[in-house]
């Protein structure tokens, strides 16, 4: 692994009252973190599938698709602390049960928490799509030009949150419905010639984003209690 540090040694120029304070902070590990990454680091890809229909009913145009997209080994830091026992939750004191709290206090020496960088974030959606157009012609004025598009996409940690911290490992965490992504997209535009030679143009857009935090599989199975943190 290559490891980062993310050190900030105390200022030389610090006014006297303020060096101790500063030494002490140090010396309590805070503000300073170990950051590892994995030599053998994939890069991250994605794999896309279009499929397509277009005709003419005159002077209409229909078309319609459908679109796969798979995105894989996506970069993540998950936290590298373990308690002393070498776990990452620790058990009940009467029931056993795991506690779903990360070992955030438990860090090495002298520095702050620890990161690993890895691969495991992924991500699938599959959107298909209605399209509807009419033409301008001089005959024909006016032009309209609607698509309607609905999104069945899911994801195994929230789009941009590359700091995965709830679990010890990335497939600890479930694959959602992704909250980013609308599931139903309506997206209309036209034009029409008026009488007085002015050309009127418009367009509307609506989009209703999915459920978000519904499961749609988990990787590997997750003790109910622990599963709670998962955000």
């Amino acid at each position: 692994m290559h490891a980062v540090g993310d050190l900030h040694p105390v200022e030389p120029d610090l006014p006297d009252r303020g060096r101790p304070c500063a030494v002490g902070v140090e010396q309590h590990g805070r503000g300073r973190e170990l950051r590892f990454i994995k030599n053998d680091l994939k890069m991250p890809y994605s794999d896309q599938v279009s499929l397509g229909f277009r005709s003419r009913f005159n002077p209409i145009e229909l078309e319609v698709g459908y679109q796969h997209i798979s995105s894989r080994d996506g970069f993540v830091y998950l936290l590298g602390n373990r308690r002393p026992d070498g776990s990452f939750f620790a058990s009940g004191p009467t029931t056993g049960a795991l506690i779903p709290q990360s070992p955030f206090p438990f860090t090495p020496p002298g520095f702050g928490s620890i990161l690993i960088g890895d691969n495991g974030l992924k991500t699938d959606a599959d959107s298909a799509y209605v399209k509807l157009t009419k033409p301008y012609s001089p005959t024909s004025p006016w032009s309209l030009d609607a698509t309607y598009t609905f999104t069945e996409a899911s994801e195994n940690r929230t789009f941009n949150e590359t700091f995965s911290l709830d679990f010890p490992s990335i497939d600890d965490y479930p694959t959602l419905r992704s909250a980013g992504v609308p599931r139903h997209r309506f997206v209309a535009a036209g034009s029409v010639d008026t009488p007085i030679g002015l050309t009127l143009s418009s367009k509307f857009s609506i989009e209703i984003a999915a459920v978000p935090g519904s499961t749609v599989r988990n990787q590997r199975p997750v003790p109910p209690d622990v599963r709670r943190c998962v955000p």
